[in-house]
């Protein structure tokens, strides 16, 4: 099955997998950019799937906003407040957020803040996540 195109951003873009194949890359070797109240932004983009890691400076606000395509949210380091549909969550190093497609959200940086966002096209998403809890 051949996989999906792959690509990331900066002095390579547009790479592409053209076979299937397993490849590498280290978040350090990618450049980083400013975009909007992220810094140091680096992401891979395929056509159904973006991974996106940056950092946001303390009392950065991401103002509320929606998206076509399912989120979640690794907060690497520092901490931050999430508000959804759903509530306020509070997310420190080690936290994960799901937010499904459509949910309004918004957020505020506590701390100097590190993350991860995987933000996944619903026709990939195919079902809603399930959590193991046992562990």
């Amino acid at each position: 099955m051949p996989l999906a195109p792959l690509t990331f951003f900066g002095s390579q873009r547009g790479a592409t997998l053209a076979k299937r194949q397993s490849r590498h890359w280290n978040w350090v070797d990618l450049p980083a950019a400013e975009f909007g109240r992220a810094t140091g932004r680096r992401l891979f983009e395929s056509d159904r799937l973006t991974i996106t890691r940056a950092a946001a400076h303390m009392g950065v606000t991401f103002p509320e906003h929606s998206h076509l395509f399912d989120q979640w949210v690794h907060v690497l380091d520092g901490r931050c407040t999430i508000t959804c549909e759903g509530g306020d969550f509070e997310l420190r190093k080690g936290s994960m957020l799901f937010i499904p497609a459509g949910v309004k959200h918004s957020g505020i940086c506590r701390t100097e803040c590190e993350f991860i966002e995987f933000n996944i096209e619903r026709e990939a998403a195919g079902r809603r996540p399930t959590v193991d809890t046992k562990n």
